[in-house]
């Protein structure tokens, strides 16, 4: 359970609290996740579930879009080729 690192600044997480990430660390890597981008530059804002369907606050670092996001309506698909990612639109 020690391979999680803190800025030395901080004190050592209790290990009740490092049983909990490890805990966590298990149960996420079952997970399938998909990214979402900016609606706008198309950046990595997040990472979430396949299953999430709640809305999400991003903030993108590169042009600056901040706003909410509902994940149906922001799915990636193939075009028709097959070669290149697109945003679907509803």
């Amino acid at each position: 359970m020690s391979g999680y690192t803190c800025n030395p600044r901080y004190n050592t997480p209790s290990p009740d609290v490092l049983r909990k990430l490890e805990l966590s660390r298990l149960e996420a890597e079952n997970i399938e996740t998909r990214e979402m981008r900016c609606p706008i530059c198309g950046f990595l804002v997040r990472i979430i579930p396949v299953t999430q369907t709640d809305i999400v606050f991003v903030k993108c670092r590169k042009c600056k879009f901040d706003g909410a996001l509902s994940p149906a309506y922001f799915r990636r698909i193939r075009n028709c080729r097959g070669n290149r990612m697109q945003w679907e639109e509803l």
